[in-house]
């Protein structure tokens, strides 16, 4: 029989955050779902720990052959599913409660939207409280398309990561493997363009922030995919196309650190590809420059202006 949600967890090492949230698996009150364990890791550390939770509904462990890496284990995971609905559980993820997955199914067995997410707690390392992720408020809401902008989604992430986050398994599509940094934002905004989304101000899963062992750790040394990404989602989405966000994408992104913007500038290849997208991220780099200017004389700021639209030009011929 069709279990109503598939809780798929793609894993990597980490063996005592892996045991948490299957132990949190198992105290929860609603049964009528399956596990997936999808384990990325190089050695079998993971085997006897996943033995134990072979009694859980639907349990399933694969070890993959050979590393797939994020997203693709990701989308491995969810390929094995058979619920009505994806749970995405990143292994040092956990559910607060025992009546977190009788929340998340009842509010989806009554709602006609394919995707909800909810508030949550975020812990340090995964231990530490650190605090209270309820972007949109203390109650619930049902948000339309225009309460979560993809342009907004590029600057801030209202949402958070996968593990807040239930869809509707004849909604959901793939995750980008192209798309490391913004992978789950560009999720998003693609179940967003569906329709309505549903928000729980519920705190029904803990999550991991700044945890050494996490992507978005690694990847936040290398400021420089941070800018390939977003001038990918940039084209993706057509973004510069519409007026609507073009203004307002310089005036969201100009809080970004000089580096991301400078180190643009060590990609000679990248004018020529991006043609009249390259003025874009000058301008946000003339926006910055202004900002941190603005006490020093008009003068100086108009001799920046002057010199970023010679280097525009020159970069565009």
């Amino acid at each position: 029989m069709r279990p109503f949600i598939s809780i798929c967890i793609p894993a990597y090492k980490n063996r005592a955050s892996l045991q948490r949230l299957l132990h949190s698996i198992r105290e929860q009150h609603f049964n009528d779902y399956e596990v997936i364990v999808c384990d990325d890791s190089c050695s079998d550390e993971l085997d006897a720990l996943v033995a134990a939770y072979e009694g859980l509904p639907g349990f399933r462990y694969v070890r993959n052959r050979q590393r797939l890496g994020s997203p693709a284990n990701w989308n491995f995971c969810v390929s094995l599913a058979h619920g009505a609905w994806i749970k995405i559980m990143h292994h040092d993820d956990w559910f607060s409660a025992p009546a977190s997955l009788s929340l998340f199914a009842s509010e989806a067995d009554q709602t006609a939207v394919s995707f909800l997410f909810c508030s949550c707690d975020a812990f340090k390392n995964g231990k530490e409280y650190g605090f209270t992720y309820a972007p949109f408020g203390d109650d619930k809401k049902l948000l339309k398309t225009t309460d979560l902008l993809p342009y907004e989604l590029l600057s801030v992430n209202r949402i958070g990561c996968p593990s807040v986050t239930l869809m509707r398994r004849s909604c959901y599509q793939d995750f980008d493997p192209r798309l490391i940094w913004f992978v789950d934002v560009d999720a998003y905004i693609r179940q967003i363009g569906r329709g309505d989304v549903l928000y729980l101000s519920d705190r029904l899963v803990n999550v991991t922030y700044l945890s050494e062992n996490q992507i978005t750790h690694a990847v936040g040394k290398d400021l420089s995919i941070g800018l390939r990404e977003r001038v990918y989602l940039l084209d993706k989405y057509e973004l510069l196309a519409r007026p609507e966000y073009a203004d307002q994408l310089v005036v969201e992104w100009s809080p970004l650190p000089f580096s991301l913007l400078l180190g643009s500038l060590l990609f000679p290849q990248l004018p020529a590809r991006l043609g009249t997208r390259w003025v874009m991220l000058t301008s946000l780099l003339r926006n910055r420059l202004n900002r941190v200017l603005i006490s020093l004389g008009l003068g100086l700021r108009q001799q920046v202006d002057r010199w970023l639209e010679r280097f525009v030009k020159r970069m565009l011929s």
